[in-house]
């Protein structure tokens, strides 16, 4: 077929599909009930799909004929990444999925029909990227493209994770350590006056510092708990609580910090931690007044 026809026919199939997509939007997607939404959600999905294995397959098709280097760029995600406007992390996704598709066929078809979702194909990506598992990953193709269509992504997620962690001990050991060695703490206060707590820890001090969180949520849920009831008896649900998860979440952080500095203020060479407060006269002033 000479690339005149093949140009063609690309260009018609182009416009069949953008007069495809005009037809639905004149129609809309928007829902009737509940079990239209379902139709509607899984076929737009399918759409999705198939239409995201095809920007994969072109950033594989430059690559493969080195058509990036027409223009000077150093490769097909610098290439992609430009004329489609693209964020460095998308043109890297783009890429890192090409590469791994070429080594599994089951999982490049049946993401190709719309089986498996992108985001399970960026997830056996990232795993192929691992040189160490890569060769034995490549052998579970089909298991793969069986588990990505199948399962819900999160449990897709820890099973991919799961088993990159048993087929590379030493990578997984190296990363904890780098985790280790790179933990981190900040409490920021934003421009709008807040405060965003961050940290990063390795797996050993996460582990102990979620149980330990994990107690004290809980523990402020029982009081909320408690506290319903004195009004609401046995029929107490959870929208009687007054605070929300995330309320409480934040509460029983707070807590941890006081009975945190309590412990030090008690302790031998230990001192009351004092925070102070520092206001102007006129915000004072104008407080007073909104209380």
């Amino acid at each position: 077929m000479s690339s005149e026809v093949a140009d063609a026919q690309q260009a018609a199939a182009f416009d069949a599909v953008s007069r495809a997509l005009d037809g639905l939007a004149a129609v809309g997607v928007a829902p009737f009930d509940a079990a239209d939404a379902r139709v509607v959600i899984a076929e737009l999905e399918v759409f999705a799909r198939r239409m995201r294995s095809f920007q994969v397959d072109v950033v594989d098709g430059v690559e493969q004929r080195g058509l990036h280097r027409v223009d000077g760029h150093a490769s097909a995600k610098v290439l992609v990444r430009h004329v489609a406007k693209l964020s460095d992390v998308e043109a890297h996704r783009r890429a890192q999925a090409a590469r791994a598709l070429r080594d599994l066929p089951s999982v490049q078809a049946a993401f190709a029909t719309g089986r498996v979702g992108g985001c399970q194909v960026d997830r056996i990506a990232r795993a192929h990227a691992n040189r160490r598992v890569r060769e034995r990953l490549c052998r579970q193709d089909e298991a793969l493209a069986l588990a990505a269509e199948h399962l819900a992504y999160r449990r897709f997620d820890g099973l991919v994770g799961d088993w990159v962690r048993r087929m590379d001990e030493d990578g997984t050991c190296d990363r904890d350590q780098r985790a280790h060695e790179d933990r981190d703490a900040k409490i920021v206060q934003d421009l709008d006056g807040g405060w965003a707590t961050t940290a990063f820890c390795a797996s050993v001090q996460g582990a102990e510092l979620h149980s330990i969180f994990r107690a004290y949520v809980e523990a402020e849920f029982v009081a909320d708990w408690a506290k319903a009831r004195l009004t609401h008896g046995d029929e107490t649900t959870v929208e009687h609580l007054e605070r929300t998860d995330a309320q409480r979440r934040f509460d029983a952080l707070f807590e941890i910090f006081q009975r945190a500095a309590s412990a030090h203020a008690n302790a031998d060479g230990g001192s009351q931690i004092v925070t102070n407060i520092v206001i102007d006269h006129a915000t004072y002033q104008r407080q007073l007044r909104r209380l």
